[in-house]
């Protein structure tokens, strides 16, 4: 049974969205491309979508370094410059280590009580705003999608040139 995109779930919507993108994989080129696109589609959308709940979590990646700092310099009032000497020591070496080499045992090899030191860091990170980020979606579909709706003798043949697409 066939439906316009007024009759399609939520749900629906995202499979589309999803089988369309896995049916096409363009390399745009540099540049500014005007698009004037009509086309007729035939798409059957088989499967299944798991939504996870919404979920809290602690921004560490986004939140904005520079301000950050800033702000820590701002506060240390008379310690200004010994936390500026800590900052860059800290940054200096977090930015020589070879990125193959685990940090935690750069860090073990540094501390002397490791436990302590990650104790500190889960406290300053579990004090920080909480914020709410949406649910994961986890696909499971197999699409095909045509673009000939008819056959060579003009007769509508929605089976015509199929490419199927999708990923287990």
């Amino acid at each position: 049974m066939y439906k316009t995109l007024a009759e399609i779930t939520p749900a629906e919507q995202f499979a589309l969205m999803k089988t369309l993108a896995d049916a096409f994989d363009p390399t745009i080129p540099v540049g500014n491309h005007p698009i004037n696109l009509q086309m007729a589609l035939e798409i059957d959308v088989q499967g299944t979508i798991r939504k996870s709940a919404d979920e809290e979590y602690t921004p560490t990646i986004s939140i904005p370094i520079t301000l950050a700092l800033a702000l820590v310099l701002e506060k240390a009032g008379f310690q200004r410059e010994n936390a500026k000497a800590l900052l860059i020591s800290a940054m200096t070496e977090a930015l020589t280590l070879d990125p193959k080499e685990k940090a935690n045992e750069h860090i073990a090899q540094r501390l002397k009580d490791i436990e302590t030191a990650m104790t500190h860091v889960q406290q300053i990170t579990s004090a920080l705003p909480k914020q709410s980020r949406k649910g994961k979606t986890f696909p499971k579909l197999h699409g095909i999608v045509s673009d000939r709706l008819e056959d060579p003798d003009g007769n509508f043949n929605p089976m015509a040139d199929m490419v199927p697409i999708g990923k287990d």
